[in-house]
């Protein structure tokens, strides 16, 4: 589960912004909120990349709860146990427009959304193998039969390894 992000606001000014800043990007993502540059090309995403996450992870719910509906009317079990997270929260605005608190709400937003990917995941893989007989597929459809977590999906990941400016 994703319990931490961090946020992180500096001074582009101050005389080790780059020693700073480049400490901080060591083997990490970087996430630009609204009115934030990092000036020159680096691998960073724009927040607005987070949306897509959020709609992946809303989707991959409404997938989950279609396969359990199909194997429940194909199997006439009225006993399945039925996901109750949240599809995807969505954002909440920081109240007051400053970097920090932009880049705060972004970081809580960003931990949220993952964390109910992630949830999600979990609801997944629990459904592709039978627990007493050990047969797969199970409920989950084949494009949804993968036996491990994914961490997130490819297209959110991408976000992060493209150059913004």
């Amino acid at each position: 589960m994703v319990d931490h992000t961090n946020a992180v606001v500096l001074d582009r000014a101050a005389p080790d912004f780059e020693s700073t800043f480049n400490n901080l990007l060591t083997e990490r993502y970087v996430l630009l909120t609204d009115g934030s540059s990092i000036g020159d090309k680096r691998p960073a995403a724009n927040f607005d990349g987070l949306s897509l996450l959020e709609e992946r992870t809303t989707a991959l719910h409404a997938e989950i709860l279609s396969a359990i509906a199909a194997y429940k009317h194909k199997t006439r079990n009225a006993n399945l146990a039925v996901p109750d997270a949240v599809p995807a929260r969505t954002f909440t605005p920081a109240t007051t427009d400053t970097p920090s608190e932009r880049a705060l709400a972004s970081a809580n937003y960003l931990r949220r959304v993952w964390r109910d990917w992630l949830e999600m995941e979990r609801e997944r893989v629990r459904r592709t193998t039978h627990p007493r007989t050990g047969d797969t597929p199970w409920m989950m459809p084949a494009e949804l039969n993968e036996p491990d977590i994914r961490a997130l999906p490819s297209e959110v990941i991408s976000l992060f390894t493209g150059t913004v400016s």
